[in-house]
């Protein structure tokens, strides 16, 4: 008798998010059967879907946040209620059919309404963190801290904090605390990209029932990726503004101390093309885009990663997923840290490199890029923790346990 398939239900919260999980799942699409939410819009991915024949929502829920944008106090309640009521209609239409449930870090929105039942219903739930930061102490305690944004927002800030603590996720949710709680809305598995990612998780979290290393998803795309030299220097850019404006660092330091870095390749007479970060707010860049009109400055999506990084002639990253796709072809690449902190924001890549390659303003671009020689590349650290080579097994066997 033929095994009927079992149904996973999807929560995307970005495009770049959704791409992700779509690589794992379309490993598994004879196997399993699959419903998305979407919390955003995009029409490139709903007719993806369309023409796959799997089902999707959409729910919007930044286009409702902006309409309650200027309502102090107020405002958190009426975004649960519209969480809350986006969830049920969500139920109906979907109903309660589905086995599993895949979220990647949007906990905070309508996805912990059904991480909460699926916990109820004791079915499992499963995040991908593909990312690195997530899992270091110092980048969370960081995060974690309120900018300072004067004594009216800070008490406004203060207020709806414990307005949405005492009156929602306290008793509804079972937090212990207010505050930043990465991964703590009732996510029963988590998915690692390495084991230097699964021992930090273990190491700050309890709540959930395992932590799977799987490897990294991301690396399999450039497995028979033609690797070229067009000669420009590619920067990853971050949305380090808005980390910026949410937890207390200088919000100017980022922008600062990214022109210093045009400046530096400007005066080297290098060829630039810039990667903007999804979530970047274009409009920002407008007084950088206008010094540095002769540099490439590339929206994202508008080309895809795995080109750009395969054809750049060395690449320049902040802490980034993307620099780990970059080593995983084993692309020269030089660090800079857009807010002047110690190199240790970027620990994880300590265990990948002999000697850290930082690039150094002071010094000729030449002389960085002694930096990026490939003998600098500890061979132990990049079979450990870039070069995956069993994803494939290793989700099928994750979701199999899972039966």
């Amino acid at each position: 008798m033929k095994k009927s398939k079992k149904n996973i239900l999807v929560i995307s919260l970005f495009s770049n998010v959704f791409n992700v999980q779509w690589s794992c799942l379309s490993i598994v699409h004879d196997r399993y059967n699959f419903e998305f939410i979407l919390l955003f819009k995009d029409r490139k991915i709903e007719n993806f879907l369309n023409e796959k024949n799997i089902k999707f929502y959409i729910v919007d829920y930044k286009k409702f946040d902006l309409y309650v944008k200027y309502l102090p106090f107020i405002r958190i309640v009426l975004k649960e209620i519209y969480y809350f009521l986006s969830y049920k209609s969500l139920r109906k239409k979907i109903g309660k059919k589905q086995n599993f449930l895949f979220i990647n870090d949007n906990s905070l929105t309508i996805g912990k309404y059904f991480l909460k039942e699926f916990q109820e219903n004791g079915k499992a739930s499963f995040m991908y963190d593909y990312g690195l930061s997530l899992f270091n102490v110092r980048f969370i305690e960081k995060i974690a801290k309120t900018a300072d944004k004067g004594f009216v927002k800070n008490f406004i800030n203060k207020i709806e904090k414990n307005i949405k603590y005492y009156l929602i996720d306290k008793p509804y949710f079972k937090l212990k605390s207010p505050g930043y709680h990465p991964h703590d809305f009732g996510i029963s598995h988590l998915l690692v990209i390495n084991d230097i990612s699964r021992q930090n998780a273990l190491k700050i979290y309890n709540s959930f029932n395992d932590v799977v290393n799987i490897g990294n998803i991301q690396t399999l795309k450039y497995r028979n990726q033609k690797v070229e030299n067009h000669n420009y220097v590619l920067i990853i850019l971050s949305n380090g503004y808005e980390v910026a404006e949410h937890y207390g660092l200088d919000k100017n330091s980022y922008f600062y101390n990214l022109r210093k870095v045009l400046s530096y390749l400007k005066k080297e007479k290098m060829d630039v093309v810039l990667k903007h970060h999804p979530n970047d707010k274009m409009k920002k860049y407008n007084f950088l885009k206008k010094e540095f009109s002769n540099y490439e400055w590339i929206k994202h999506n508008e080309k895809s990663n795995k080109d750009l990084i395969s054809k750049a002639k060395i690449i320049i990253s902040p802490m980034s997923t993307l620099a780990m796709e970059a080593i995983f072809i084993k692309k020269p690449i030089l660090f800079f840290n857009y807010f002047n902190e110690k190199k240790e924001t970027f620990e994880f890549f300590n265990e990948i490199f002999l000697d850290l390659p930082l690039l150094d303003l002071t010094k000729t671009f030449n002389v960085n890029q002694l930096k990026t020689q490939l003998s600098n590349i500890s061979s132990e650290g990049y079979d450990k923790y870039i070069n995956t080579v069993s994803f494939k097994k290793n989700f099928i066997n994750f979701l199999e346990s899972l039966d």
